[in-house]
């Protein structure tokens, strides 16, 4: 993948998670705020979406994270991690309030953690 430069425009790229899935990846960055989203290609279709907002030197956390039930285990949230750290360059920080799928997503990402 191309590294992505921030810009206020939203740009849509076509990508493939980790477990085979093909998407399309949708970025926005401004003002310490950004999102992605991952949809299907054909249908336009959302399957998942991550907001992250600056919480200081050069950290961030994920809000809002979201990915379809029937899409699950396929790699999505990692895409969506992944891309906001490799293509936008932000670290990502695990946030204090977290559900029991969040939990063991970032187990398996990070290892155990406290």
């Amino acid at each position: 993948m191309s590294r992505y430069h921030a810009a206020s425009d939203t740009i849509a790229v076509p990508a493939k998670t980790n477990k085979g899935l093909d998407v399309l990846v949708y970025a926005h960055e401004s003002g310490g705020r950004g999102s992605v989203s991952v949809r299907e290609p054909k249908t336009g279709r959302a399957v998942g979406y991550l907001n992250f907002s600056d919480v200081g030197d050069g950290w961030h956390y994920a809000k809002d994270v979201w990915v379809d039930k029937g899409n699950h285990r396929k790699g999505v949230a990692s895409l969506m991690y992944d891309w906001v750290e490799d293509n936008m360059g932000h670290q990502l920080l695990p946030s204090d309030d977290q559900t029991e799928d969040a939990v063991a997503f970032w187990t398996n990402r990070i290892g155990p953690y406290d």
